[in-house]
């Protein structure tokens, strides 16, 4: 298990990067945020691609988990895997979430699929929660 420091818009963050040998060498990076709201939330997620799992739970947290793998090896893993942005933003009981990679939401070759990340984004919300999520795919 290694962890990688790097910039994102002004702020660091550090992730996770799991390298395992499995048919080769895969990365796997792994972010979670919890929000505290006073009321119902409401989330908004809007995610260039991947599939959203949506958990109901009791209180008034908000849990969201972001797992990005690729099948590349270990320094082109790293670089897919940084290139991955989330914009994290809470105003009040409103949680936003917004996934996006600027090289993967351009023009590809069907033989270019190797390098695209596979995005799975699961979340776990009150029952009374507001939800708007788009994605991509």
């Amino acid at each position: 298990m290694r962890f990688f420091a790097m910039g994102f818009r002004g702020f660091n963050f550090a992730f996770v990067m799991l390298l395992t040998a499995s048919a080769g060498l895969a990365g796997v990076r792994v972010e979670e945020r919890t929000f505290s709201t006073s009321g119902p939330p409401r989330l908004k997620i809007a995610a260039y691609r991947g599939a959203i799992t949506v958990e109901s739970s009791e209180g008034n947290e908000v849990r969201v988990k972001v797992t990005a793998t690729t099948p590349l090896e270990q320094d082109a893993a790293a670089r897919a895997l940084g290139r991955l942005q989330l914009d994290w933003q809470q105003e009040g009981n409103v949680v936003t979430l917004k996934a996006a990679n600027p090289r993967e939401t351009r023009v590809r070759f069907l033989w270019q699929d190797d390098n695209q990340l596979d995005v799975s984004i699961t979340v776990t919300v009150p029952r009374a929660c507001s939800l708007d999520l788009a994605s991509g795919d």
